[in-house]
């Protein structure tokens, strides 16, 4: 769909998370993000730069994205007239490499088209309406003990899997332990990339607990080496990190290097590319989960609506907002059901509304850009 950018609304907004987040050597006690307000000749649309909580320098990291749209990407969208919303993505990346600004401006540019139609999200990204299965993200806890009462207490909200991080020194343990609680829980391991394949052998006696997958054991750039693993254990691999554009997917599926495909709305640069990354799963025969920075709301309910798309066989990394954040941004909530469900609210867009009282009320600096 065809549509210009006339102006648009920058937000650098901050809000607490429910409880400390141990990042490496540093404490996260809150989410940042940069919301996207676009007036469009299709109306308006809202879209977010989301922040990983993990950046080496949140404060930096913002900075950088700030001053990519404020300098560049920004005045760039502006100058292209009218454009198509299936490769704005593609065109953006002539003025930035930074794939969390690119997918900020494109979902508000997709956002805006929706809304120009009256039509919800995933009807022009190709998807159908239907319940989408949430999983439980646990990160590294000072006991087995405390890791166990997380996961219990996700459990009684319903999450219909659980993931947890492990390193070499927190790894056969934790997921013993859990193994011996839930024999029959779905469960998943994240490595964010911290073995090496020498390690083979630890990764490899993970196999007896019969996990659904382990997430991006070793680094983002090492294929080969993870096929070598994946021929060598019988757990499905995940690649994640690894995974920033279609080529990658087929140069995974080429070695094949894992079984399953994580995606990141924001780690593509947007839905646009997002669909191919999907679209050249499907064609290996991968199967899809969505993954997440974690989004704030804007960016979470986009990513909502992409997966909605047929390989997208995994429950989402995206819960209930309260899970992480003390507020979010939109109305209403995103809310996991009794169940494990979210559940895409009817109307245009994406259903759920944003709140320009709390996006003002988190605001730390805010810009409009013109032409």
């Amino acid at each position: 769909m065809r549509l210009r950018l006339d102006t648009l609304d920058l937000y650098h907004v901050q809000i607490p998370l429910c409880e400390p987040l141990q990042c490496g050597p540093v404490e996260v006690c809150a989410k940042n993000a940069i919301i996207l307000r676009a007036q469009t000749s299709r109306g308006m649309g809202w879209g977010e730069c989301s922040i990983p909580l993990d950046a080496d320098d949140a404060d930096e990291a913002v900075r950088t994205a700030w001053d990519a749209l404020v300098g560049r990407a920004g005045p760039a969208a502006l100058a292209m007239g009218e454009v198509e919303t299936e490769t704005f993505s593609d065109a953006l990346g002539q003025h930035t490499d930074n794939s969390n600004v690119r997918a900020g401006l494109e979902i508000a540019m997709w956002h805006a088209a929706a809304v120009g139609r009256d039509l919800p999200l995933y009807s022009l990204l190709g998807g159908v309406s239907q319940p989408i299965a949430s999983g439980a993200c646990v990160g590294v806890r000072p006991t087995i003990d405390d890791l166990v009462a997380q996961v219990a207490r996700n459990l009684a909200d319903g999450y219909r899997r659980v993931k947890i991080r492990i390193t070499p020194d927190w790894d056969i343990e934790p997921v013993a332990r859990l193994r011996h609680e839930w024999p029959d829980l779905p469960l998943v391991v994240d490595a964010r990339g911290c073995y090496r394949l020498d390690q083979i052998a630890t990764l490899r006696n993970l196999d007896k607990y019969e996990l659904t997958a382990i997430e991006q054991p070793l680094p983002a750039d090492a294929i080969e080496e993870s096929a070598q693993l994946q021929g060598a254990i019988r757990t499905p691999i995940c690649l994640a990190a690894s995974v920033r554009n279609a080529e990658a997917v087929r140069r995974i599926a080429k070695h094949r290097a894992a079984r399953i495909i994580g995606v990141d709305v924001q780690r593509v640069g947007g839905l646009a590319p997002a669909m191919k990354v999907h679209a050249a799963a499907r064609k290996a025969g991968l199967t899809c989960w969505l993954g997440t920075t974690p989004d704030l709301g804007i960016g979470a309910s986009a990513a909502l609506h992409l997966a909605t798309l047929d390989a997208f066989a995994h429950p989402t990394d995206v819960g209930s907002s309260s899970r992480r954040f003390a507020d979010d941004l939109l109305e209403p909530p995103i809310v996991v059901d009794a169940g494990g469900y979210l559940h895409l609210p009817d109307g245009p867009g994406f259903g759920y509304r944003p709140s320009i009282e709390k996006i003002e009320k988190y605001t730390l600096r805010h810009e409009t850009i013109t032409t």
